[in-house]
């Protein structure tokens, strides 16, 4: 791919794509728990920035990764509007110092159902 091409859209820095899990949703055979009216509050990570420059100029990069379930404060993160067609609400930036705890890679929901039928 030449230098000026890139495929959109693209994480910069330490911020972190990601698409929150509804109230109600089945992660891990677990159902989220909570009221529609409150805020997501975990998520599955879905672009990942490059990290964060330290200031003597150092690369920190990033602890998660693309498809990392992870949780993080109501409040974290920027709910996006993308001029594409994505409902608000459907992603948030969040800072990687947002993410309290990351469970690593979230099950497909063929892994969860094969879970729970045997």
């Amino acid at each position: 791919m030449h230098e000026t091409e890139r495929s959109f859209p693209i994480a910069i820095a330490d911020r972190i794509l990601v698409e929150p899990l509804e109230v109600g949703e089945m992660v891990r055979g677990m159902v989220r728990p909570g009221s529609q009216a409150e805020r997501p509050s975990e998520g599955i990570v879905r672009l990942v920035g490059r990290g964060r420059m330290t200031e003597f100029g150092s690369l920190v990069p990033p602890e998660v990764r693309e498809g990392d379930l992870v949780s993080f404060p109501s409040y974290a993160g920027k709910e996006i509007v993308d001029p594409r067609g994505f409902p608000p609400g459907a992603y948030l930036i969040v800072r990687q110092d947002e993410i309290q705890i990351n469970y690593g890679p979230a099950p497909l929901a063929t892994d969860v159902l094969q879970e729970t039928h045997e």
